[in-house]
């Protein structure tokens, strides 16, 4: 048996479902970190994972002044290549 549903009672269904699935992702991530903060806690292992985050964080910000470097010299190849192709014409 189908129900005709009008555009508005599905724009409000679905918008409950989008809801309902944001609400269980939070509640998903926060029950995730309060069982790895008592793991860490309760191991020791909280000064060892900072650490770790610091490291990858280190990482992460030389490979993005890495990447800007290299699309800086590429621009400024790529702009010095324009400028002698103007020159010949």
């Amino acid at each position: 048996m189908e129900v005709a549903l009008s555009q508005k009672q599905k724009t409000i269904l679905s918008l409950l479902t989008l809801w309902s699935g944001f609400v269980i992702l939070v509640l998903f991530i926060f029950s995730s970190l309060s069982s790895l903060n008592a793991k860490f806690t309760s191991s020791g292992e909280m000064e060892r994972a900072s650490t770790h985050l610091a490291t990858t964080q280190v990482l992460l910000m030389d490979t993005v002044n890495r990447r800007a470097t290299l699309t800086s010299t590429s621009m400024d190849s790529f702009e010095n290549s324009m400028d002698k192709l103007e020159d010949q014409c």
